[in-house]
């Protein structure tokens, strides 16, 4: 573990679950499929939209907007709108498609098989937990998940200094990122 501050007492610690506690690839794969499944049948047009589609949709908006990179919710909502667009939906058919494809994808994303040895070690460290998660996709406009307000949240909900709360970090760009480029991830402290 690698701390960025003297380390003093620490009252709470936060990561995130996802490739942390338990493999979330899974849990991905089986999202994509299935959100794809419910855009491919939402509407005749859609019938060959794949995930290649999806990702070129997405590289099309970073292209246009590089700072919707920091909100990957609303990146995804908008290429799915954008496909359905060029599909040929009108702008409000768009918008009510991506809009039940994100709450479809919402549904799968959440279903999560926590192993019995994730519990056993949440259950150790304390009764106190925050979550933060991408499980609410319709944020205002402008609101990003900000891993850096997961500890302070996790502080302002325990009534601790923001100086008592180690935040686990993944070092290379996500844990889901390390997961699949085959390196372990250390902890940081910020």
């Amino acid at each position: 573990m690698r701390f960025y501050r003297p380390l003093g007492q620490i009252s709470a610690l936060t990561f995130d679950l996802d490739d942390t506690l338990y493999d979330n690839r899974p849990v991905i794969d089986r999202t994509m499929h299935e959100s794809l499944a419910f855009v491919r049948s939402y509407h005749p047009s859609l019938s060959q939209f794949d995930a290649h589609e999806l990702n070129q949709l997405r590289q099309t908006l970073l292209a246009a907007e590089p700072e919707i990179y920091h909100d990957v919710t609303v990146w995804r909502h908008r290429a799915l709108e954008l496909g359905m667009r060029n599909a040929g939906l009108s702008a409000e058919a768009a918008k009510a498609g991506a809009d039940a494809a994100m709450e479809h994808f919402a549904h799968w994303r959440s279903r999560v098989d926590v192993p019995q040895e994730t519990h056993d070690t949440l259950a150790k460290p304390g009764e106190e937990v925050a979550a933060g998660g991408d499980y609410q996709w319709q944020r205002p406009p402008g609101t990003v998940r900000s891993e850096r307000l997961f500890p302070l949240r996790a502080a302002r909900r325990a009534g601790w200094p923001l100086q008592a709360v180690c935040r686990h970090v993944p070092p290379c760009g996500g844990a889901s990122e390390c997961c699949r480029s085959g390196r372990f991830c250390t902890s940081a402290m910020i």
